[in-house]
C-alpha cells in the first residue's frame, strides 16, 4: 500500500474526477480508497488504496523556513480572528465581508497614487494591502464552510460557460444561461462534499427568514 501525504490527497482527487472515494481507518492511521462506479452507480469497483501519512505533515509557520502553506494561513487568521460579544455569526460574516470590500479600496488607493499623482508604484504597500484583504477573505471563506479551491473550480465553471474558446473570445452575449452556471456549480459543491461541511449553514441561511 503506497504512503501519500495530506497535501496529496487534493491532487489525486483531482486529476480523477470520474471516480469516488473513501477513507477509513487503519492500524496506522487512515486508509483512502479509490473506487470507479459502474452500472449506473449500484456497483463500485476498488482499484487502488493509498496510506495517510500523517507523520510527515508540518504545518509551517512564520519564524521556521519562511514558508507558509495555505491550511497554516487558514489557521493563523482564524486565531487573529475577533469574533463579535454577541457572538452573532452573521455579525462575524459582515465583518470578514466589509473587511475584503474596505481592504479592497486600500488596494485602489496604492495604484490611484501610481497612475495619477506620478508617484513610484510601492510594492510594499500593495503587498502589505493585498495581505490585509487576503486575510479578511481566507475568514470570510472560513466563516461560510468554502475551501478555497472550490471558489477556483466555481469560477472556472462560469467562465467556460461564458467563455469556451477563451476569455473575450466567442463571448455568449445573448444567450447567457445564469440559472445553468449556477446548477454547474451547485453540483461541483455537492460532489466536493462541501455542503456536508458547511458548518455555519443552518445559522447563516435562517437569518432573515
Amino acid at each position: 500500500m503506497r504512503k501519500i501525504s495530506v497535501l496529496q490527497i487534493n491532487t489525486l482527487i483531482s486529476e480523477s474526477n470520474n471516480l469516488k472515494y473513501a477513507i477509513t481507518p487503519h492500524p496506522f492511521g487512515f486508509v483512502l480508497t479509490r473506487y470507479e462506479s459502474r452500472i449506473k452507480k449500484f456497483f463500485n469497483i476498488k482499484l487502488d488504496e493509498y496510506l495517510i501519512d500523517f507523520d510527515n505533515y508540518k504545518l509551517k509557520s512564520f519564524g521556521s523556513d519562511g514558508k507558509l502553506d495555505y491550511i497554516s494561513y487558514m489557521k493563523y487568521c482564524e486565531k487573529g480572528f475577533s469574533d463579535n460579544p454577541m457572538e452573532d455569526d452573521v455579525l462575524d460574516l459582515l465583518n470578514a465581508a466589509s473587511g475584503v470590500a474596505e481592504e479592497a479600496n486600500e488596494i485602489m488607493g496604492v495604484v490611484r497614487k501610481f497612475v495619477f499623482h506620478n508617484k513610484p508604484f510601492s510594492l510594499e504597500d500593495f503587498a502589505s494591502e493585498a495581505g490585509d484583504m487576503t486575510w479578511f477573505f481566507a475568514n470570510l471563506l472560513r466563516l461560510v464552510g468554502l475551501p478555497l479551491s472550490d471558489v477556483f473550480k466555481a469560477n472556472k465553471i462560469k467562465l467556460d460557460a461564458r467563455y469556451p474558446n477563451g476569455r473575450d473570445k466567442n463571448y455568449k452575449t445573448n444567450i447567457r444561461d445564469k440559472a445553468g452556471e449556477r446548477q454547474l456549480i451547485k453540483s461541483m459543491l455537492e460532489e466536493s462534499g462541501t455542503y456536508d461541511t458547511y458548518s455555519r449553514n443552518n445559522k447563516l441561511n435562517k437569518h432573515g427568514r
